[in-house]
């Protein structure tokens, strides 16, 4: 049988209720009943004190105890005496423990019994006196005998009804806070389940693909902080899924741009519109290599994406990786009249890395700035230390990136100006694998306007630092 999370708070909540209410019952009753015992005691010991007052002062007057065997009925008085309210305080009716009345030639045990001095019985003795609670019995300050009560208490059925009352009302309140729980129970397993089932519809709409989804987040304890977080994922999935659908649209783009310059091409060829010529063929192979960079360059991107390590560590000097892959691209550099220039590698500054993909990195910002700086301009490449970090600074001359974009070039296939980059045969993606490749050694990546007029890319990385053994 399934149970609701309603039903299992419902429960928890009234057994909760229920083992309070229980206990504490119990403990009133408990001391109740010592208490009452307790003062019954005390009224039995008062009365069996104002008895024995009284058997002195008649044993004064006849000189032994025979008058209670020879007058059945003055024993019968002092037997109601006995029951008399004494000077004690007593809560309810004041006749509570009168006795109900004698009848004559009604066959009667007393309730009291007589010993003498030596503890022998005189009257009322049935052989369980041993047991009783005696007072002695004086006459004249002498001791006569001594004096006790059948049971082990004065306690008459008016009593026993006192206490069975009182145990129902106390009953009779214990059901209606039982109640009142039942109900308080059922309010908060209500108060419960509400956001969660809040949290359960919203849950259902994600699996189903609606990402679009919020929940409230009015509540400040961990149930709000659940519907907090629910909405973050949810947001993180629709941004995610956005940019899904836009990396789609945007690789279906740029493979769908060479392959219809080659279709045209082939088509013309085709309905003999164009001869093949080797500058028809050049621009096929123009395309096709285009194509062919696009795809690498998107596996690449992959790549860099699913590395969230370095796949080779090692202890490598920064500044020389990065002299390198200047070297290698200071010809290019020259053949657009740019000046190019890189930081001395005299002083070495190491980092534990991949000298592979660092190589990537440099080659990338290398040939992004070649490609997107004017002709005459200047590229000026710094490295420098600070505390525990390495930083690299590219920092070239016009055209420059305007500043509300300097944030998102990082993203994968992002553009400033789509069509001047297309034409200039980028397709937004060397950063987007610069950066992962980055944060895949611990460090930053950002974009600054360059002081030469253009654009600057800032890299920090940790030092190396010598492990402890």
């Amino acid at each position: 049988m399934r149970f609701r999370l309603r039903l299992k708070i419902f429960f928890i909540l009234m057994a909760t209720s229920l083992s309070i209410i229980s206990v504490m019952l119990g403990f009133v009753l408990f001391f109740f009943e010592i208490g009452f015992s307790g003062y019954v005691e005390e009224v039995e010991l008062k009365r069996i004190e104002n008895l024995s007052r009284q058997l002195g002062n008649l044993y004064a007057m006849n000189q032994d105890f025979g008058f209670l065997n020879a007058d059945p009925q003055l024993a019968l008085e002092l037997e109601d005496r006995l029951f008399q309210e004494p000077e004690w305080p007593h809560p309810g009716d004041p006749d509570r423990f009168h006795p109900e009345p004698h009848f004559q030639g009604e066959e009667h045990f007393p309730l009291f019994f007589v010993l003498d001095k030596e503890k022998q019985p005189v009257f009322g003795a049935d052989g369980s006196h041993d047991t009783a609670r005696l007072l002695p019995v004086r006459a004249g300050g002498d001791l006569v005998g001594w004096v006790g009560v059948h049971g082990p208490e004065i306690l008459d059925e008016a009593n026993e009804g006192f206490i069975r009352d009182l145990s129902a009302q106390f009953l009779a309140i214990a059901g209606i806070v039982t109640l009142f729980s039942a109900i308080a129970a059922m309010l908060g397993a209500d108060i419960f389940q509400r956001p969660i089932q809040t949290l359960v519809r919203g849950t259902r709409a994600l699996s189903s693909g609606d990402y679009s989804v919020r929940v409230p987040e009015t509540a400040t304890d961990e149930l709000g902080d659940l519907s907090r977080d629910f909405n973050n994922l949810a947001r993180t999935l629709e941004e995610n899924e956005a940019a899904r659908k836009k990396w789609v649209e945007d690789i279906s783009h740029e493979l769908k741009t060479p392959l219809t310059l080659m279709g045209g091409e082939l088509e013309a060829v085709r309905d003999g519109v164009r001869q093949v010529t080797p500058e028809t063929l050049d621009l096929l192979s123009t395309d096709i290599r285009r194509l062919t960079n696009l795809v690498n360059d998107l596996n690449e991107l992959w790549k860099s994406e699913s590395e969230k390590q370095p796949r080779a560590h090692s202890r490598v000097n920064l500044p020389e990786i990065l002299v390198r892959s200047g070297e290698k691209a200071a010809a290019r550099f020259h053949d657009k009249a740019i000046t190019l220039s890189l930081p001395a590698p005299d002083s070495p500054v190491w980092i534990k890395g991949d000298r592979e993909r660092l190589s990537q990195v440099f080659d990338n910002l290398f040939h992004n700035a070649l490609r997107y700086t004017d002709p005459g301009g200047q590229v000026r490449v710094t490295a420098t230390v600070d505390a525990a970090f390495a930083n690299i600074k590219f920092e070239d001359s016009p055209p420059g990136v305007p500043e509300q974009d300097l944030e998102n070039i990082f993203k994968r296939l992002y553009r400033v100006e789509p069509s001047r980059n297309r034409a200039l045969g980028g397709a937004g993606i060397g950063l987007a694998i610069c950066k992962n490749i980055i944060l895949a050694h611990q460090g930053r990546i950002r974009a600054f306007p360059s002081p030469l007029g253009g654009l600057g890319i800032g890299i920090r990385l940790p030092c190396y630092r010598k492990e402890k053994k």
